[in-house]
């Protein structure tokens, strides 16, 4: 029987399309070089929103952002019923897991509260943490690692 390939989808904050080595940026980047070569690059797209939150939501469900009903970054979440790729994914027999910066829903507070928010999404493992600025004002297994180690304060 065939093994079903794996499946890795790197969203990053603020990069233009030509920042890659393999997109034509003077950057070095052999490593996601590699994994363009190896993998699906999509060098032809663009975004939906200009804003984060509307954005990323439009790619997670592939609805515009009115139709998300969430158009900027401050307390609206999107429905938990609402069809996302991840749920298609872990419905197909996929395990789901995020690691890192989403911003599928306002930052504020303990992103660990969050989860189960993220499980109805369709991701099964979830270690989410903001980003450089959000971090220090929101939790996170991270920011609560590093306070454990006292790294934090």
């Amino acid at each position: 029987m065939a093994q079903r390939p794996n499946l890795l989808l790197l969203m990053t904050d603020q990069q233009r399309a030509d920042a890659l080595g393999c997109a034509g940026g003077w950057v070095r980047t052999p490593t996601l070089d590699r994994l363009a070569a190896e993998g699906v690059r999509f060098s032809n797209c663009v975004t939906n929103s200009p804003v984060c939150i509307p954005a990323r939501l439009s790619l997670a469900t592939g609805l515009y952002p009115h139709n998300t009903w969430v158009w900027d970054n401050q307390g609206h979440t999107l429905d938990p019923e609402s069809p996302t790729w991840m749920r298609h994914v872990r419905d197909a027999g996929y395990r789901t897991s995020l690691f890192g910066k989403t911003h599928l829903h306002p930052h504020s507070g303990d992103l660990r509260e969050r989860e189960s928010l993220m499980h109805a999404y369709g991701l099964d493992d979830v270690d989410e943490i903001g980003g450089p600025r959000a971090s220090e004002r929101v939790l996170s297994h991270m920011t609560a690692r590093w306070q454990e180690l006292g790294l934090w304060e």
